[in-house]
């Protein structure tokens, strides 16, 4: 069961998702500690993303979504899971349609460190709308 869940952000052009398939042995642990009620795909601070990107960013109680500045869209690593683990607990991904989606490869990240992800859409090459979304395997 895959749920995404959505917030548009900054210009017309770009907007983000936030998507999680599978609650993580980890996260409760997680969960416990800070005080987060409700599974992976729950909203426990109702700001519209989903607990398990909370703890993918390493924040709980405040909004977690990520920094839009020009075409680039950054999270927070908030190291519960490693950036090595890029392409199998957690990837970015695009699509123009919300159907169809891309994963992009590890080299196309603009960055991808044990504090942040970001990707860049290289400007020109966008027609009409792209959507991003970082996407958390847990289990």
């Amino acid at each position: 069961d895959v749920r995404i869940y959505s917030r548009a952000l900054g210009g017309a052009e770009i907007s983000t998702l936030s998507t999680l398939t599978r609650p993580h042995e980890n996260y409760s642990a997680w969960a416990l500690i800070n005080g987060v009620t409700g599974e992976a795909n729950s909203d426990a601070n109702q700001d519209g993303v989903p607990n398990g990107i909370a703890y993918f960013v390493g924040e709980t109680g405040r909004i977690t979504l990520p920094r839009i500045n020009g075409y680039t869209i950054t999270w927070d690593n908030g190291g519960n899971i490693p950036s090595s683990a890029y392409g199998s607990q957690f990837f970015v991904e695009t699509s123009s349609d919300l159907v169809t989606w891309t994963v992009v490869g590890a080299n196309d990240l603009k960055s991808n460190t044990a504090r942040e992800v970001s990707y860049e859409i290289q400007p020109g090459t966008v027609e009409g709308k792209t959507f991003v979304r970082l996407k958390v395997i847990v289990d």
